[in-house]
């Protein structure tokens, strides 16, 4: 095995079908990781900055891959970090589980520690997934300072456990909720909801802007979050979903009732996993619960096409997400420090400090870019260790 370091967005476009054809053997489910919707973030929220992209070749394939760009970490500190915030997840650790996986991670590693940062701050990681234990393993064979922190779950949906359970997301209980939902909507918007999804690249542009109108129209709009409100964002998701639809991952919902759409959910289907990445409903008929609705009626037909057999709740667990969850995955923070000095300092620092700073935090929501239904319905975040080989 070798280790091949990519420092620009042409390279990387030029190995984009190795790249994707990495991500199609990963354990990885996310499509934006791909080589195009990732290239597409770092334009966006990185242009120009530094880039490392780790891959490690076993007889000419791909079977290890760790995108980093660089980024600012509390104003003065310059760290690489994933390519990923609250607007979209475009960066994993890629690793093909049949290729020996441990050496492959072993290779990665000493690319990790020939980098040039005092500290890399990896956000958002599922800290429980093998790839990511087997790289905390192979940082301690190493002898590199690692530290990682558990920030949220995440809710997962089963789709056969949650359509055959007594209390499941298809039991009888939640079909009667369903329904009365359903006859609430159809009484005030005049007409019966139905239910849309837009997966053809020519009928994206008009769908997600009216989704995103929603989005608009509700707390986000207020609060000036909104991807309608952000300059620049609405060309880039329009951008985004193009490129997922072209490749058959993009599945866009909208919810309607009479002659107006009251709620809408912006996902990704890849590897028998859908995404549920954005959602938004018209507040006027909250009491009517849209989203709820149309959740609903994503999952009944989940169940009977059978091409998903899991929902990634992505992001924070929030109150929307906990009725439908039947299990969860804990998503954190890794922090590496791969240089021996000025970076274990950084991350003893980190690591002793973090503690007594949330001792003293107010208990407060935690909220990513996916949202929940209505403001304030958020699971509350508290820090917990993580326990990891080598912790």
């Amino acid at each position: 095995m070798r280790l091949i370091h990519l420092h620009s967005l042409e390279q990387l476009y030029e190995r984009e079908a190795a790249w994707d054809d990495l991500w199609q053997r990963s354990a990885a489910t996310v499509p934006t990781v791909r080589a195009r919707t990732l290239g597409a973030w770092i334009e966006r929220f990185a242009p120009g900055a530094r880039l490392e992209l780790l891959v490690v070749e076993d007889a000419g394939r791909w079977v290890a891959g760790l995108p980093l760009v660089e980024q600012s970490w509390q104003r003065w500190l310059s760290v690489g970090a994933l390519p990923s915030n609250p607007w979209t997840h475009a960066g994993d650790l890629l690793l093909d589980e049949q290729a020996d996986p441990r050496r492959a991670l072993d290779v990665l590693v000493v690319g990790l520690a020939g980098l040039a940062w005092p500290l890399l701050r990896l956000d958002a990681v599922l800290v429980d997934a093998p790839r990511w234990r087997g790289l905390v393993e192979a940082l301690a064979r190493a002898g590199i300072a690692w530290h990682a922190r558990r920030h949220f779950d995440v809710g997962l949906v089963d789709i056969p456990g949650a359509a055959a359970a007594p209390d499941g997301a298809l039991s009888p209980r939640r079909l009667r909720r369903a329904e009365r939902q359903s006859r609430r909507l159809q009484r005030c918007c005049g007409g019966p909801p139905r239910l849309r999804v837009v997966t053809d690249a020519e009928q994206v542009d008009a769908a997600l802007r009216c989704g995103l109108a929603l989005e608009d129209s509700g707390w986000k709009g207020r609060a000036g979050t909104s991807v309608l409100g952000t300059p620049g964002m609405l060309e880039f998701y329009l951008r985004q979903a193009r490129q997922l639809a072209a490749w058959g991952h993009l599945h866009l919902a909208l919810l309607g009732a009479g002659e107006r759409a009251v709620a809408f959910e912006y996902g990704w289907i890849a590897k028998g996993v859908y995404h549920s990445y954005k959602i938004g409903y018209d507040e006027q008929f909250a009491s009517c619960g849209p989203g709820q609705l149309l959740f609903h009626r994503l999952l009944a037909s989940f169940a009977a096409e059978r091409r998903v057999e899991l929902i990634d709740g992505m992001g924070p667990l929030d109150e929307a997400m906990a009725r439908w969850a039947t299990r969860m995955q804990a998503a954190g923070r890794l922090v590496i420090a791969p240089g021996p000095r000025v970076g274990r300092a950084l991350l003893r620092a980190y690591r002793d400090g973090w503690p007594l700073l949330a001792r003293f935090r107010l208990p407060r929501g935690f909220r990513g870019a996916a949202g929940g239904i209505r403001p304030g319905g958020v699971v509350p975040y508290r820090p917990r260790p993580v326990r990891l080989p080598g912790a």
